[in-house]
């Protein structure tokens, strides 16, 4: 008897990992039903964890999900909907978007494309040569790396700190670290 239910235990927990590991999307190759590289793949509702940081052209979407996570490697496009915290990480030549969400938190390299809307909180932190748009949110809070520029339109707040040198002011809503100019 007391096999049977040592059997039944454990059969019960691989039976969780299994289901675990197909609600949590991956890019990768070996991992069906997740995402591939260069293919939408969308999460909807719940929590949701991307884990493709060793692979370029991650493209994970969240709609209506309590958390959206991603983990991602070189140019990553990262889409979060409707939500409730929106969160990734990338490395270099990535395109964050988060709209109607509460949170929006991004740890992004060189050339990064971060875009909030309709957000409480955007909180990016970006490498140079990367813009930021921040557009009817509470507070954004942006820390730039390297020269990068952001325009914030009808925010709460607006707080930009560079990591070479002081802010500039470039009118219009648009303050910038380094040049005033749209990255190259």
């Amino acid at each position: 008897m007391l096999r049977k239910t040592k059997t039944a235990m454990i059969a019960a927990r691989l039976g969780m990992l299994s289901l675990l590991s197909l609600l949590t999307p991956s890019c990768t190759d070996d991992a069906p039903p997740g995402c591939r590289p260069g293919v939408p793949c969308q999460c909807i509702g719940g929590n949701c964890l991307y884990r493709c940081q060793e692979f370029s052209g991650c493209v994970p979407a969240c709609a209506s999900a309590d958390s959206c996570s991603a983990l991602c490697g070189d140019q990553c496009k990262y889409d979060c909907r409707s939500g409730t915290d929106c969160s990734a990480t990338c490395t270099s030549d990535c395109a964050i978007s988060c709209q109607s969400t509460s949170t929006c938190a991004a740890e992004c390299g060189d050339r990064c494309a971060y875009d909030c809307r309709d957000v409480s909180s955007c909180t990016p932190h970006v490498g140079p040569k990367s813009q930021v748009v921040c557009e009817r949110v509470g507070s954004c809070q942006v820390q730039c790396a390297g020269d990068c520029v952001v325009d914030c339109r009808q925010t709460g707040s607006c707080e930009v700190q560079c990591a070479k040198g002081p802010k500039l002011d470039c009118g219009n809503g648009r303050v910038a670290c380094g040049s005033c100019a749209d990255p190259v």
